[in-house]
């Protein structure tokens, strides 16, 4: 799944990605109807992008008003659960209704996906031991006397 509609799409569904996709992977459309039973334009609280049918061309980013579309890996952390949303909707390129009952349920809260482990900090290096100091860098260097007999 390359692109990720998220929470600030709710309500608002402004269809400019819409009419930029190359590819009608942003879906539900207005004025459409679906053979497959998936819930109209004026049925949703928010589009949502196909993933099997998306191309990752990054062309609904930048026409999206309210900022609600990103690259999966630049989707913040407080939206991830728009990713079983949007996957919810449209999987494997079919419509699953059950699915999509279950995840917009009012009533139901929002999944929370499981947490993205974090790599484990590297160990700090170790501190590099002291130069040799030369006799030029001492206050008082020692006297190298000379015995003449």
């Amino acid at each position: 799944m390359a692109y990720i509609i998220a929470e600030p799409c709710i309500g608002t569904k402004d269809t400019a990605c819409v009419d930029v996709c190359p590819v009608d992977c942003i879906h539900p459309a207005k004025g459409r109807t679906y053979d497959d039973g998936r819930p109209t334009f004026d049925e949703v609280s928010q589009l949502y992008i196909d993933p099997t049918e998306c191309i990752d061309c990054g062309a609904c980013v930048p026409v999206c008003p309210v900022t609600a579309i990103f690259p999966l890996d630049d989707l913040p952390e407080k939206w991830h659960a728009y990713i079983e949303t949007n996957k919810n909707y449209v999987d494997g390129g079919k419509f699953q209704l059950d699915k999509y009952q279950k995840a917009s349920d009012p009533q139901q809260p929002i999944p929370q996906p499981d947490p993205i482990p974090q790599p484990a900090p590297e160990p700090a290096p170790e501190p590099a031991p002291p130069a040799p100091q030369s006799d030029s860098n001492l206050e008082n260097p020692p006297r190298h006397d000379t015995l003449r007999v």
